[in-house]
């Protein structure tokens, strides 16, 4: 089985070419700087060229102040280039995984969002994501849709390491959202859910998120702050930090959606042990501490 992962520089493409690669899996990994996902015609030649058998599309214009500023931009990358994948993979019978977002959802509802929610997004971003799951299925009936949320993990800098770096700084108490609500991901956990799919025969939309709580960004950093306490990544106890809320941030340009936190029937139906987003954070705290120990 040949891999090919797009979007290697990103917290998915790096945690799949890791695992797969660790598993002693064929795998080829394409970043940006290899291949131009705004140019339909590049892309397209490029995939012809490629040999695979399944195609983990990790790529994505995320910001949603750029998606707002570059709307047609955002609209090739998030939509146009997915629906050129999946043609391609169609084309020779290949497994292809699209990977989504939880900001396909307006975030009006408090509670959660399962694969049967649902959609209406409120920025351009979500617009984008949402017209290329449906591109994709069009194309490629048997691919997986697979929305994921708050991704940490090695390989990039994320929200868990901010607040790491932020709870032993000298302006400690950090400043966290504490009205915008969605459920963490531990990307080693994502990859090992997703191959998990794939060995299944699995087809469709799914919402490929761990167990545990929803948490706001606030409760999020709280949960870290606690599992650093509790590994000994600190030395002492980290006072709480303070709360904001989404319209206090002069950033925020875009709409942000504010209860996103997604649970799956589909994944639990598929027999597998869904791991809770907890005990992910404190593995990927691990890992850490052991880097850290060994320097």
């Amino acid at each position: 089985m040949k891999y090919l992962v797009i979007g290697a520089k990103g917290l998915l493409g790096e945690a799949f070419t890791r695992l797969l690669k660790e598993s002693q899996c064929d795998v080829r990994s394409l970043s940006r700087d290899e291949v131009d996902l705004a140019d339909g015609t590049h892309l397209a030649r490029h995939l012809r060229n490629c040999e695979f058998d399944v195609l983990l599309n990790c790529a994505g214009m995320t910001g949603l102040e750029q998606c707002l500023n570059q709307p047609d931009l955002a609209t090739s990358i998030n939509a146009k280039a997915p629906q050129i994948m999946a043609e391609e993979c169609a084309s020779r019978s290949a497994k292809m995984v699209h990977f989504s977002t939880d900001y396909v959802f307006d975030g009006e509802q408090e509670g959660w969002c399962d694969e049967s929610s649902g959609t209406n997004p409120i920025n351009h971003y979500g617009v984008t994501k949402l017209e290329g799951e449906c591109a994709v299925m069009h194309a490629h009936p048997s691919a997986i849709v697979a929305r994921v949320s708050w991704i940490f993990g090695p390989g990039r800098k994320t929200f868990v390491d901010q607040v790491l770096r932020q709870m032993t700084a000298e302006d400690w108490p950090g400043t966290y959202i504490s009205d915008k609500y969605s459920v963490p991901n531990y990307s080693d956990d994502l990859v090992k859910m997703c191959t998990h799919l794939l060995a299944e025969g699995f087809s469709g939309l799914v919402h490929l998120t761990s167990t545990g709580p929803q948490v706001s960004w606030l409760q999020y950093a709280q949960e870290v702050i606690s599992a650093a306490e509790e590994l000994g990544l600190v030395s002492a106890k980290i006072s709480a930090p303070r709360s904001s809320k989404m319209v206090d941030i002069e950033a925020f340009r875009a709409r942000r959606p504010r209860w996103t936190a997604m649970r799956s029937t589909r994944l639990v139906s598929s027999g597998l042990e869904v791991p809770d987003w907890r005990v992910g954070l404190r593995s990927y705290l691990k890992g850490l501490k052991r880097v850290e120990g060994n320097r």
